[in-house]
């Protein structure tokens, strides 16, 4: 059964990457050829996936939405999982995209074990082991030469970019760790679906007036 369940996190882990990268690259697109600010993508996407995880937890587990926000702390811990998490995490990331691209934002964002691990390490105050040390050099280099292709005195993408990048990949490491007390206790569809939309409230003013004008066109020529 542990194996079993073991395969069904490694299935979910690879669909969320893939999804992700996805996202990032249909972002692009829009950032691209129609012109959408960086936080209407974001506001109209975590608003609309907020409430689609409510309305799935609730016809699939049934009960109140509301027993997260019966303790102070732990709604303490969902607003700032909303704010240091989610939205940090979703503005930073198409950040990266709209000033770089897809594809070098989503390997950048995926330094969040990094982040981790040297978050244990100062918090607990050990140093890491050797596999993570290794991994720490690894993405370090990775990153390195992502931004410069090898050459120390030029940048392959915009300093913008690589600044929004890394701190995707800090906001990924606070997904990971700010809410682990709360997905001990509840549903990830809960604890995610609130958190998108308490994080997702801040910018609906510049949703509302910052909207652009999206040109789909239904023409596709094979």
């Amino acid at each position: 059964m542990a194996g079993k369940g073991k395969l069904i996190g490694l299935f979910l882990v690879i669909v969320g990457s893939i999804s992700w990268g996805a996202s990032g690259t249909l972002a692009d697109y829009m950032f691209l050829t129609q012109h959408a600010p960086v936080l209407w993508v974001v506001g109209i996407r975590m608003l609309l996936a907020g409430i689609l995880l409510l309305l799935l937890y609730k016809f699939t587990v049934g009960g109140s939405i509301f027993t997260i926000w019966h303790s102070k702390s732990q709604a303490l811990l969902l607003i700032s999982f909303a704010i240091f998490g989610m939205l940090m995490s979703q503005v930073s990331y198409l950040s990266a995209v709209r000033y770089g691209n897809a594809a070098t934002a989503t390997v950048l964002q995926f330094t969040a074990p990094v982040f981790i691990i040297l978050y244990y390490s100062i918090s607990r105050h050990k140093l890491p082991i050797r596999l993570d040390v290794i991994s720490i050099v690894l993405a370090a280099a990775g990153t390195y030469l992502l931004a410069t292709k090898g050459d120390f005195g030029s940048l392959n993408i915009s300093k913008l970019g690589l600044f929004f990048g890394i701190s995707a990949g800090i906001a990924g490491a606070n997904c990971t760790l700010i809410p682990i007390k709360l997905l001990n206790k509840y549903d990830p569809r809960l604890v995610c679906g609130w958190a998108m939309l308490l994080g997702s409230l801040p910018i609906q003013p510049i949703v509302v007036i910052d909207t652009p004008h999206i040109n789909i066109n239904p023409t596709i020529n094979i």
